[in-house]
């Protein structure tokens, strides 16, 4: 009878209830504050709470209700762990909310104090934002998310802005346009248009607020970089060089970011003299200020200058540096897109196991941070390998995967590029019609887009697929467009493959018995061997000449 009328706990919360409300006083508070720390805490920190509180742990510990861990986070200081969940929960439950809302920001300013501070600032964040603290709350969490945001850590790195977000009130336009800023770092490696489209008009909408120019001028830039990613080079150089305007004299900083936007965007236009200005300009002042990852971006891009012009060795050791200091700094968005600029460079040269070996560590690597643009770039690039390795099936899978990317994340410019190449492995399938049309919208698109240049490729191909079929008239009018393009400016610099459009175009021609089909074949052969003699390697020289199907056609000149 005395059993049955015993109150007994009939969860495992109640039992753990029962059993925390027998310690010793002194245990109990001691177990109370160091829930607040966290399921994880050290001994200075509870110390901070209450100095007599550490004197408790070993009876703690004794009781398995704690357990000390055998490394420590924080130098000099020891780290427990609550032996469950469920017994920091019923610790934590048991303190009153006013003591919790101390204890918390107590804990908060110890921890900020740590030298592992700036690793740990989404905790710190936390405990201030429990303590009540709204402002360093805020500071806390947009700092947690700039470094989530350096190590690639994505997810983490929104969600620890949106917390920052939420804290912040309609006229925290300073703190709101920080928070913004990671929301665009992040949105630009994940390649979400829409979000990266959002994150980048809030920014401009609140640096026109605030009013301030280096901000306008950060805004313009990266309005300048969302366009520059959806393939508009040239409305991308309209607000880049509107950041250059706005970029205050002594914000150098700034003015490097904005002049190096206008270098990219030259860049990919095709107007070499004053995207030459605008490299040495950017560079300069990258230089200047110290910021070695601008640097590098901006060397990486002077590779891909070189490599326009036909320079691959010089492109090479352009590549090689920047590769080596984003290496080195940890920057491995920027390491992945380098990585797959060199593996073009062994693509160009006709070695192409090592560029197939290149462009799946470059795919591996932009993976791992979830640079899902330099995938699609990669997948591009690895489509063309295959082409070239006469692999049809696995040049069409990689470029399909890349176009199904693309559009979802606005890319025009690499999107009429995927469009090509998936075009050219439907051609060797034996799909003409299908091909022909590719052709026919990637021309279309680069033209959209006034890449004129680009849109050569297309019409290169727009000439095989009319040999294939035996329609030699088609053939030769697509020849003379791509000599009217050529009289009127674009030429075959910044192509994937120079040298196929001038043998195609011969080719197009010489199938039509065109008298300027001989002409032709003079000029392809001396750009090729122009573009041969810059190989300061003679077995790379061998490859060039022999390795690719269209060079070696161009030199034996053969249709």
């Amino acid at each position: 009878k005395r059993l049955l009328a015993l109150e007994l706990p009939t969860t495992l919360e109640g039992v753990l209830q029962a059993r925390l409300s027998a310690l010793p006083q002194d245990s109990r508070r001691a177990l109370q504050l160091a829930s607040v720390v966290g399921t994880v805490f050290w001994d200075q920190a509870l110390q901070e709470l209450d100095v007599a509180a550490v004197n408790a742990l070993g009876d703690l510990a004794n009781r398995d209700l704690i357990q000390p861990r055998q490394d420590s986070r924080l130098a000099g200081s020891s780290e427990y762990e609550f032996r469950h969940h469920t017994v920091h929960r019923v610790a934590y439950g048991n303190l009153l909310k006013r003591v919790r809302a101390l204890a918390h920001g107590i804990v908060a300013r110890w921890l900020s104090k740590q030298p592992a501070a700036a690793a740990m600032q989404d905790q710190i964040a936390e405990h201030f934002e429990r303590g009540g603290d709204v402002a360093l709350a805020c500071t806390a969490w947009t700092r947690a998310a700039q470094t989530a945001q350096l190590l690639f850590a994505n997810a983490e790195a929104l969600g620890h802005a949106a917390r920052a977000w939420a804290l912040t009130g309609e006229h925290d336009i300073a703190a709101r346009l920080a928070i913004n800023l990671v929301r665009a770092r992040v949105l630009e490696n994940l390649a979400d248009r829409q979000q990266f489209e959002s994150a980048v008009l809030e920014l401009q909408h609140l640096a026109e607020r605030l009013g301030d120019a280096g901000w306008r001028s950060e805004a313009a830039a990266w309005r300048g970089r969302f366009e520059y990613h959806g393939g508009d080079a040239q409305t991308a150089l309209q607000w880049a060089e509107q950041a250059v305007a706005l970029a205050p004299a002594s914000d150098l900083q700034r003015a490097a970011q904005a002049h190096s936007q206008v270098f990219f965007a030259l860049a990919r236009l095709g107007r070499q003299a004053p995207a030459e200005v605008a490299f040495r300009s950017s560079l300069q002042l990258a230089q200047q200020v110290g910021n070695t990852i601008l640097e590098a971006t901006i060397v990486n891009e002077q590779g891909n200058q070189a490599h326009r012009r036909g320079d691959v060795a010089a492109a090479i050791l352009h590549w090689q540096q920047a590769l080596a200091v984003h290496s080195r700094e940890g920057h491995l968005a920027n390491a992945g897109g380098t990585l797959c600029n060199l593996a073009f460079a062994a693509l160009s040269i006709g070695d192409f196991d090592a560029a197939k070996l290149q462009f799946e560590q470059a795919r591996d690597l932009s993976e791992r941070v979830g640079a899902w643009h330099t995938v699609s770039v990669v997948d591009i690039n690895l489509g063309l390998v295959w082409l070239n390795l006469r692999q049809a099936h696995a040049a069409q899978a990689c470029a399909e995967r890349a176009l199904g990317q693309l559009r979802g994340m606005g890319d025009r410019w690499a999107e009429a590029a995927a469009l090509r190449v998936l075009g050219r492995a439907e051609l060797l399938l034996g799909q003409g019609d299908a091909a022909r049309a590719r052709f026919v919208a990637s021309r279309d698109l680069f033209d959209e887009l006034k890449l004129g240049h680009l849109a050569l490729e297309a019409i290169a191909a727009l000439i095989d697929e009319a040999l294939v079929r035996g329609d030699v008239a088609a053939a030769a009018q697509h020849a003379h467009d791509i000599h009217a393009r050529q009289e009127a400016g674009s030429g075959i610099e910044g192509t994937d493959e120079p040298m196929r459009i001038l043998w195609l175009q011969w080719q197009g021609w010489a199938a039509a018995s065109d008298p300027r089909a001989a002409a032709a074949l003079l000029k392809a052969q001396q750009e090729l061997l122009r573009r041969a003699d810059r190989l300061p390697d003679p077995d790379q020289r061998q490859r060039f000449l022999q390795g690719v199907e269209a060079h070696r056609a161009i030199l034996d000149g053969r249709d």
